[in-house]
């Protein structure tokens, strides 16, 4: 290859790629580290996540179930229903049927 080609060095002389500016430090065993000039910089400044601005549409989210069922579980439980034969006639656990009836006592005043 020839010097034209960016490729080959006569002794001493600095690599192309490489400025004036490199510094060159000795390490253990006479090992040289080089450490290249800071010439590089961010074109934009880094953002932060409150900064960020997202947008997205919550139209497709559905209610959880206890919350779409309490209105049923307050009308049984109003009946006279217990909340297991709520919950068995409506195919769900107990637990949920009380979730719901607390969410929906905590609805109304």
């Amino acid at each position: 290859m020839s010097a034209s080609a960016g490729m080959s060095t006569k002794r001493g002389e600095a690599h192309p790629r490489w400025s004036a500016r490199t510094l060159w430090l000795r390490g253990r065993r006479g090992i040289r580290f080089r450490i290249p000039p800071r010439w590089w910089t961010r074109s934009e400044r880094i953002r932060t996540a409150s900064e960020v601005v997202l947008s997205f549409s919550l139209t497709e989210a559905e209610a959880p179930a206890y919350q779409r069922i309490a209105r049923d579980v307050e009308r049984l439980h109003a009946l006279g229903l217990s909340l297991n034969k709520i919950a068995q006639h409506l195919g769900l656990d107990d637990k949920t049927v009380a979730k719901a009836l607390r969410w929906n006592q905590n609805l109304t005043p």
